[in-house]
């Protein structure tokens, strides 16, 4: 019923935009027409406009790195993995050399022991046969 009053007292349509104008219904058209916010209407709207496509925009590449950052981190958890499966083989390959190489020393101390008996008995025989000689 008090919307139908001309004397009742309503806000500026550019509230919104920060007018603070307060006044009686019959006076509003004038002020309106007077307004310096609703001036800025198609200027703020604009902005607006603008504003919701960065944010639009701003929320699509947020949405896109989130989703290269799950990416990466499961190539991390799958490149890990391998790197640990390559250590281990890689350290397996280890100590099977290290143990040829074991086994082959022992085998070269054997050969030098047995050498080192041939080569006495050779000296002993050739001292016998030096000595069979004189």
């Amino acid at each position: 019923m008090n919307e139908y009053c001309p004397e009742f007292r309503v806000h500026c349509s550019s509230k919104d935009l920060g007018c603070s104008s307060f006044r009686q219904k019959n006076e509003l058209i004038n002020h309106t027409n007077e307004c310096s916010f609703e001036d800025l209407r198609p200027t703020i709207d604009f902005l607006h406009k603008k504003i919701r496509n960065q944010s639009s925009y701003i929320e699509q590449f947020l949405q896109q790195a989130k989703q290269e950052k799950i990416q990466l981190e499961e190539q991390l958890v799958k490149e890990r993995i391998q790197l640990e499966e390559y250590i281990k083989l890689q350290k397996s390959q280890h100590e099977l050399v290290i143990n040829e190489i074991e086994e082959q020393n022992t085998q070269f101390q054997l050969i030098c022991k047995e050498n080192q008996s041939r080569n006495n008995q050779i000296t002993f025989f050739s001292d016998q046969i030096t000595l069979l000689e004189e």
